[in-house]
């Protein structure tokens, strides 16, 4: 049976969401695309690593600077089957530029 806790109007930034939960994997649908992000990357996320993510399409990978994701703003969350699924915005004060095709990397899957 799954466990499933919601939260909507959340507050606070990425950052302060994955300090208080850094042991579970989360599943992010950023401004920018998604992001999935197991324990250890987490880690490495909050130590200022930047992190792979999905601009809408599975079949490509962008470097995302820690920074520009930490921080965002936790718009709501969902916690289910020991995954968190995060919902993020951009905070209002913060311009993040256009991406150029060489700051991304892409996979080909």
């Amino acid at each position: 049976m799954s466990s499933v806790e919601n939260e909507t109007g959340a507050t606070g930034t990425v950052r302060e969401f994955l300090e208080r939960h850094p042991e579970e994997p989360v599943f992010m649908m950023t401004p920018g695309g998604y992001v999935y992000l197991v324990p250890e990357q987490i880690g490495n996320l909050l130590a200022g690593q930047a992190v792979q993510g999905n601009p809408y399409s599975w079949r490509e990978c962008v470097q995302i600077k820690a920074e520009e994701l930490l921080q965002q703003k936790v718009k709501s969350m969902n916690h289910a089957d020991g995954t968190w699924y995060v919902l993020t915005r951009l905070n209002e004060s913060e311009v993040i530029p256009a991406r150029t095709s060489e700051e991304g990397m892409v996979c080909r899957i």
